[in-house]
């Protein structure tokens, strides 16, 4: 471009015809390239799509949709340059994506794949479409200034044996069932060696044969199905890595029993709140937007929670409530707490015990895989 201008330059300044004649015939095919290219993106349209859900350190699909208006002339040559980061610092990753071919009046969906490191609110955009079409002398290009937020749950890890059976065991003072109720077992979740008074129908001989021991399986009680999770995180005395890992731990409970068990009464104190009696697979994205968010508060509204949540707390086979304190120290009256419940002191007792972390990724930020598909799940 730069040889060009100058031939122009000197072909207007010494008044050269054959200069003139030169650079209208370098000129023409920069503009015939811009030309081209800017038929590409005429009524091109592209909207962004990601999950409803995302957990932090698992990858997961952002897909663009393109549609061409058109309807005689197919687009070639179009890239999408999108943009990355978290809401609360300027520095943003860049991902560029090569769409195929894209005919009159068809639709098509290109994907990459990333993942973010820690919880928390990231924005995708601006973003634009490119082409360069035919030769790459020009490149023009569309851009969509929506910018879109998207709340990263905390990583979820494993939920150790110590947990499933904390989980499973009886609330103190629960009325006892008639025994056929109590031993009629639920769905399969896990396979467990021999142990003395199994009934032989729960032998599982394809793992017996390839562990070289007696294994049966394990059924979950529908008895011990009714689950309630209080998370009261105080502005106690407890380290940041520490936070994090309590709210990693709430959200492997959540989802885990969730998507594994069925409806679970929840409720989130801290600097966000929320309460809800049946927390299913619908709801259990907007639980994960107040773990994404929630950072630990004095007045965190535990004490009015309860309160509210007392008239189910009888109903339910666990109540376990997860904290930052210690239940005497808890700020909340004594009315509040009057009702059985397994209290776990994080500041105290090791999480170790009931859970395990995720491990951290050693890839880069995000892991570029431009792909064309179908449709995002």
């Amino acid at each position: 471009m730069s040889v060009l201008a100058f031939i122009i330059l000197g072909s207007i300044i010494r008044q050269v015809n054959l200069l003139m004649l030169l650079s209208g015939l370098m000129i023409a095919p920069f503009f015939l390239n811009w030309r081209i290219s800017m038929k590409m993106l005429e009524r091109i349209t592209g909207k962004r799509r990601f999950p409803k859900v995302v957990y932090a350190r698992e990858s997961f699909k952002v897909g663009w949709q393109l549609k061409n208006h058109r309807r005689k002339v197919p687009s070639w040559d179009l890239r999408i340059t999108d943009w990355m980061g978290r809401a609360d610092k300027e520095f943003k990753k860049q991902v560029n994506v090569l769409v195929p071919p894209l005919a009159a009046g068809n639709n098509s969906e290109v994907t990459y794949r990333c993942w973010f490191p820690d919880r928390g609110i990231y924005e995708f955009g601006p973003a634009a479409i490119s082409s360069a079409f035919p030769v790459g002398l020009v490149k023009t290009k569309i851009k969509f200034r929506e910018v879109e937020t998207l709340c990263v749950a905390p990583a979820t890890g494993s939920l150790t044996r110590s947990w499933r059976q904390l989980l499973h065991s009886t609330r103190q003072g629960e009325i006892q069932r008639p025994r056929q109720q109590r031993t009629q077992a639920g769905d399969f979740y896990a396979i467990r060696p021999w142990a003395t008074g199994d009934s032989p129908s729960l032998v599982h001989w394809r793992s017996t044969a390839r562990h070289g021991e007696l294994m049966v399986r394990q059924n979950e009680q529908r008895q011990d199905r009714k689950l309630m999770l209080i998370l009261d995180l105080h502005a106690a005395s407890v380290p940041s890595d520490t936070t994090e890992l309590m709210l990693a731990w709430v959200a492997t409970i959540l989802r885990k029993t969730v998507e594994g068990v069925g409806p679970v009464a929840v409720g989130l104190f801290g600097s966000e709140r929320y309460l809800k009696q049946q927390l299913n697979r619908g709801d259990l994205s907007k639980a994960m937007e107040v773990l994404a968010v929630m950072q630990p508060a004095e007045s965190n509204g535990l004490g009015v929670g309860i309160q509210k949540l007392l008239p189910s707390l009888q109903s339910h086979a666990n109540v376990i409530v997860i904290s930052t304190r210690s239940r005497e120290t808890a700020v909340i009256s004594s009315e509040a707490l009057n009702f059985q419940a397994k209290w776990i002191d994080v500041s105290c007792e090791e999480i170790s015990a009931y859970f395990q972390p995720s491990q951290a990724q050693s890839a880069e930020f995000f892991d570029q895989i431009p792909q064309q598909a179908e449709g995002l799940r």
